[in-house]
Protein backbone atom coordinates (compact mmCIF):
# COMPACT_ATOMS: atom_id res chain seq x y z
CA UNK A 1 0.00 0.00 0.00
CA UNK A 2 1.35 3.87 -0.61
CA UNK A 3 0.94 5.59 2.09
CA UNK A 4 0.04 9.64 1.59
CA UNK A 5 3.68 10.17 2.57
CA UNK A 6 4.79 7.73 0.01
CA UNK A 7 2.77 9.35 -2.70
CA UNK A 8 4.06 12.93 -1.99
CA UNK A 9 7.28 11.49 -2.19
CA UNK A 10 6.57 9.98 -5.37
CA UNK A 11 5.38 13.36 -6.92
CA UNK A 12 8.41 15.06 -5.41
CA UNK A 13 11.15 12.10 -7.27
CA UNK A 14 8.86 12.33 -10.58
CA UNK A 15 9.41 16.12 -10.72
CA UNK A 16 12.98 15.76 -9.54
CA UNK A 17 13.68 13.66 -12.17
CA UNK A 18 12.30 15.57 -14.38
CA UNK A 19 13.93 18.84 -13.32
CA UNK A 20 17.39 16.83 -13.47
CA UNK A 21 17.47 15.56 -16.92
CA UNK A 22 16.58 19.09 -17.87
CA UNK A 23 19.33 20.64 -16.39
CA UNK A 24 21.60 17.52 -16.96
CA UNK A 25 21.20 18.70 -20.67
CA UNK A 26 21.80 22.16 -19.56
CA UNK A 27 24.81 21.56 -18.40
CA UNK A 28 25.29 19.99 -21.47
CA UNK A 29 25.31 22.74 -23.52
CA UNK A 30 27.71 24.15 -21.20
CA UNK A 31 30.30 21.34 -20.73
CA UNK A 32 30.29 21.03 -17.94
CA UNK A 33 30.66 16.52 -17.42
CA UNK A 34 30.24 16.67 -13.48
CA UNK A 35 27.58 18.36 -13.37
CA UNK A 36 25.96 15.68 -16.42
CA UNK A 37 26.55 12.87 -14.23
CA UNK A 38 25.31 14.82 -11.17
CA UNK A 39 22.26 15.61 -12.76
CA UNK A 40 21.92 12.31 -14.42
CA UNK A 41 22.54 10.07 -10.98
CA UNK A 42 20.08 12.19 -9.64
CA UNK A 43 17.60 11.76 -11.95
CA UNK A 44 17.97 7.95 -12.25
CA UNK A 45 17.78 7.29 -8.64
CA UNK A 46 14.77 9.37 -8.05
CA UNK A 47 12.81 7.26 -11.20
CA UNK A 48 14.56 3.74 -9.32
CA UNK A 49 12.82 4.99 -5.73
CA UNK A 50 9.72 5.61 -7.46
CA UNK A 51 9.32 2.48 -8.52
CA UNK A 52 10.17 1.12 -5.12
CA UNK A 53 7.57 3.22 -3.67
CA UNK A 54 4.95 2.41 -5.95
CA UNK A 55 5.13 -0.94 -4.26
CA UNK A 56 4.77 1.00 -0.99
CA UNK A 57 8.36 0.25 0.08
CA UNK A 58 10.56 3.14 1.50
CA UNK A 59 13.56 0.98 1.12
CA UNK A 60 15.17 3.49 -1.45
CA UNK A 61 14.55 6.86 0.15
CA UNK A 62 17.41 7.72 2.67
CA UNK A 63 19.66 7.20 -0.46
CA UNK A 64 17.80 9.09 -2.47
CA UNK A 65 17.63 12.24 -0.60
CA UNK A 66 21.33 11.95 -0.21
CA UNK A 67 22.21 11.91 -3.79
CA UNK A 68 19.64 14.62 -4.53
CA UNK A 69 21.70 16.89 -1.49
CA UNK A 70 24.49 16.10 -3.35
CA UNK A 71 23.14 16.98 -6.55
CA UNK A 72 21.71 20.17 -4.82
CA UNK A 73 24.55 21.11 -3.76
CA UNK A 74 26.54 21.67 -7.15
CA UNK A 75 23.76 23.22 -8.28
CA UNK A 76 23.60 25.41 -5.70
CA UNK A 77 27.28 26.66 -6.34
CA UNK A 78 25.80 28.68 -9.76
CA UNK A 79 23.49 31.07 -7.81
CA UNK A 80 23.55 33.07 -11.04
CA UNK A 81 22.34 30.52 -13.17
CA UNK A 82 18.63 30.28 -13.27
CA UNK A 83 18.12 26.40 -14.25
CA UNK A 84 20.81 25.54 -11.82
CA UNK A 85 19.08 27.24 -9.18
CA UNK A 86 15.80 25.96 -10.26
CA UNK A 87 17.01 22.32 -10.17
CA UNK A 88 18.63 22.87 -6.50
CA UNK A 89 15.48 24.13 -5.57
CA UNK A 90 13.61 21.07 -6.51
CA UNK A 91 16.31 18.65 -5.32
CA UNK A 92 15.77 20.13 -1.96
CA UNK A 93 12.37 20.07 -1.84
CA UNK A 94 13.03 16.24 -3.03
CA UNK A 95 15.50 15.46 -0.23
CA UNK A 96 12.85 16.89 2.61
CA UNK A 97 10.29 14.53 1.48
CA UNK A 98 12.83 11.42 0.99
CA UNK A 99 13.97 12.09 4.26
CA UNK A 100 10.51 11.87 5.61
CA UNK A 101 9.51 9.05 3.88
CA UNK A 102 12.69 7.01 4.90
CA UNK A 103 11.49 7.64 8.60
CA UNK A 104 7.74 6.70 8.27
CA UNK A 105 6.49 3.68 8.60
CA UNK A 106 5.20 2.12 5.86
CA UNK A 107 2.18 -0.75 6.46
Amino acid sequence: MVTEQLQRCITACTGCAAECRSCADHCSTMGMTDGVELCMECAQHCEQCVQVMRSGSNAHCQHCAEICERCAGFCEAMPDDSRMSDCARTCRMCAEECYRSASSPVG
